[in-house]
């Protein structure tokens, strides 16, 4: 008859590391190699951030046609590539002007930067959002740049109600993902500018974007999931959407523009 023996406990070998924990003789090459793998994450981080130091000053001020100072308005400032081959890192700043119209950036990074401004809530036309090449200014080490003046144009709010007689549009939005009407402006530079929701209700809602004066302009109206008609009552293809052409001439703006549901669209 054979005696039982207890199991004898497996010495793990060198490099592995035992269910327990490490061994005493491993203990120094895991701190050794928990110092190593440190050091290797930290360099690129600290040759990133010494590569593109934040030291410099962007300023300037904002105004309109009548060069008059436009306090509380917003002004962004983001990097933009010099070349093909640049690849410099994200950054995004914005702020507010002052009484006077001014603004100031501080810790601007090298580089080649935009700059945009808007005024919220009035008729003025944003710097940036019609503009194919909007204000530039670039940055080098700890120098203080002092920008032209940004000058906002003066626009019209082109204002589109969307009519909802049986409340198909509140309905359905709730129930159905990517239910809505799409509305925007398309540039002549090829950008494409959504309305924004000025309000909405039971029967309706009504959308508003500033656009330039004198500026051709295509007004985007598509139905997605449901049935769009025109202010003469014909039905609008959902696959295309209607394209109006408009241009805005001072003393000729168009009244509000209305489109219909008229249902929901068949699956």
């Amino acid at each position: 008859m054979s005696l039982w023996r207890p199991p004898t406990r497996r010495r793990p070998s060198p490099g592995r590391m035992s269910a327990t924990g490490p061994s005493p003789s491993e203990e120094p090459m895991m701190r050794t190699a928990t110092f190593l793998l440190s050091v290797l994450l930290a360099v690129p981080a600290a040759s990133a951030q010494t590569a593109n130091p934040a030291s410099g000053t962007v300023r300037g001020i904002v105004q309109d046609e009548l060069r008059r100072p436009l306090s509380n308005a917003t002004v962004w400032l983001q990097i933009r590539r010099a070349n093909e081959k640049d690849r410099p890192r994200p950054f995004h700043q914005w702020t507010k002007t002052g009484s006077g119209g001014q603004f100031q950036f501080s810790g601007v990074p090298t580089g080649r930067f935009i700059l945009c401004a808007q005024l919220p809530g009035s008729d003025l036309v944003d710097s940036c959002q019609w503009d194919s090449q909007p204000p530039s200014v670039v940055v080098s080490g700890a120098a203080t740049v002092n920008v032209p003046a940004i000058t906002l144009q003066k626009g019209y709010p082109l204002r589109v109600r969307i009519d909802d007689p049986r409340g198909d549009l509140s309905v359905q939005e709730l129930r159905t993902q990517g239910a809505g009407v799409r509305l925007g402006v398309w540039t002549p530079t090829g950008m494409f500018v959504p309305l924004a929701l000025r309000y909405k209700e039971p029967r309706g809602e009504e959308h508003e974007a500033v656009v330039p004066y004198r500026t051709p302009l295509r007004l985007l109206a598509q139905g997605q999931r449901f049935v769009l008609a025109d202010e003469r009552g014909n039905a609008i293809d959902n696959r295309q959407g209607l394209r109006l052409p408009l241009v805005i001439q001072p003393g000729k703006e168009p009244k509000l523009i209305r489109f219909e549901v008229r249902g929901v669209e068949k699956p």
